[in-house]
């Protein structure tokens, strides 16, 4: 709290030294992970930029969400057969609670997404793409 932005010295190095936590994240944070980057890719296919129901708002929360699960898995934390299992305890869930949400669409480009060796650039990148593909696919 008492330095400056000019006491500060960061170099390309620092940027990238990623370090890997001691332990693994608890189960229920997981799950919770992937539950949040779950329903936002929905939310997204389905034209929403945001999950109405929740404290969660927009891909403020999903982005860092989705980024999290793609390391924990490439940090060996958890695995890509977690990662499948949890995510369709929650598509189930999901489905459940809110039927008609565009789930399986979600479900392949969030597996995409965290399962891929090289971290996709943005989340809704291409659930906006799908989205407006879907839309314009829709005769009016």
């Amino acid at each position: 709290m008492h330095r400056t932005l000019g006491d500060t010295r960061v170099r390309a190095v620092d940027l990238l030294a990623v370090r890997r936590p001691g332990s693994p994240p608890p189960s229920a944070q997981i799950r919770s992970t992937v539950a949040l980057a779950l329903e936002y890719s929905a939310a997204w296919l389905r034209g929403r930029g945001a999950v109405a129901d929740g404290p969660r708002e927009g891909t403020a929360a999903a982005e860092p969400a989705r980024a999290r699960l793609w390391q924990w898995r490439r940090q060996r934390m958890v695995t890509s057969a977690e990662l499948r299992e949890l995510i369709d305890t929650e598509c189930t869930s999901s489905d459940r609670a809110h039927p008609g949400r565009p789930l399986m669409e979600a479900r392949e480009f969030l597996e995409r997404a965290f399962l891929s060796d090289e971290l996709p650039p943005f989340l809704t990148t291409e659930a906006y793409r799908r989205h407006l593909i879907s839309r314009t696919a829709v005769p009016s």
